[in-house]
């Protein structure tokens, strides 16, 4: 699947992932996020504007290349979404894209310890001991409030709290799983229904050959059938050229006879007709 839109960013690096999900709409980004979430996204390849890269789809692996030259931005892949204006795989590589840019770019730094107060350390020890407190399940519950929305539907939910280790914490990391399990089994559902789509689109096209080729078929099957008279009709005038040529033949033949009869007949009758003149000058004497 190719496409091409027009792009305001200059380089790929400039395609953030807000900007990338205003393109393409929060369900397709939603996938490719979590393909690029997953690690699915090999990038092969980076020079001049040009990425080339492969993702790891749930029926094989499909290969991607995206470019972005003179504020157009081209995308590839050999998946066979017909997702616009560009699929969820080549949203999953701009998205590693300009994380490895962004990693690349950032500067190395430790990371400096999170100062923990006496109070939560405190609080910390007593939900240990205790497996949940009422602060937790509070933070639980309105984490949850801000998920309804967005169970089985968005990509990804909002970030789960920093909960202690306990059931708290238990019970919003099996939500978040249970909800990542059903979103890949709708996107193998959805997928699945994209390749039988191309399928019967596939066995439209093979009908409508099959159906163009059975009426060349037909069509030659008359032709066939003209020409077949056209050997009859020349047969029979060969046949009636050659009972024309044998009677002609018989003629000739019997005229032949004729003249032979003729110039037989004529040489009697010049014997006669000497015969009788001389004849004639006996008699004068």
């Amino acid at each position: 699947m190719r496409n091409r839109i027009s792009c305001s960013a200059q380089t790929l690096t400039q395609l953030e992932p807000a900007m990338i999900r205003s393109v393409v709409g929060g369900q397709v980004y939603g996938l490719g996020n979590q393909y690029f979430t997953e690690s699915r996204v090999r990038i092969l390849e980076t020079a001049d504007g040009t990425v080339s890269a492969e993702v790891s789809g749930t029926f094989g692996i499909y290969t991607q290349t995206v470019k972005l030259r003179s504020g157009v931005l081209a995308t590839k892949c050999s998946c066979p979404s017909n997702e616009k204006p560009f699929c969820r795989h080549c949203v999953a590589v701009l998205l590693q894209h300009y994380q490895e840019m962004a990693t690349e770019e950032a500067p190395a730094q430790e990371p400096d310890p999170p100062v923990v107060s006496a109070q939560e350390a405190r609080q910390s020890d007593t939900s240990q001991s205790t497996d949940f407190n009422f602060r937790d399940v509070t933070t639980f519950v309105d984490w949850m409030q801000s998920c309804v929305g967005g169970l089985g539907r968005d990509p990804s939910l909002p970030v789960l709290p920093k909960l202690p280790p306990g059931a708290v914490r238990g019970w919003g990391e099996a939500i978040d799983s249970l909800h990542r399990q059903f979103l890949d089994s709708e996107e193998a559902r959805m997928e699945t229904q994209m390749n039988l789509q191309a399928a019967q689109e596939q066995i439209v096209s093979f009908t409508q050959a099959l159906d163009e080729a059975r009426r060349e078929a037909k069509d030659a099957q008359g032709a066939c059938a003209g020409l077949q008279t056209e050997i009859k009709q020349y047969q029979e005038s060969l046949s009636d050229a050659d009972n024309v040529r044998e009677q002609r033949d018989r003629g000739a033949q019997q005229m032949k006879v004729t003249r032979e009869e003729l110039q037989k007949k004529t040489s009697e009758l010049s014997g006669i007709v000497e015969a009788i003149s001389h004849l004639s000058q006996n008699l004068k004497e």
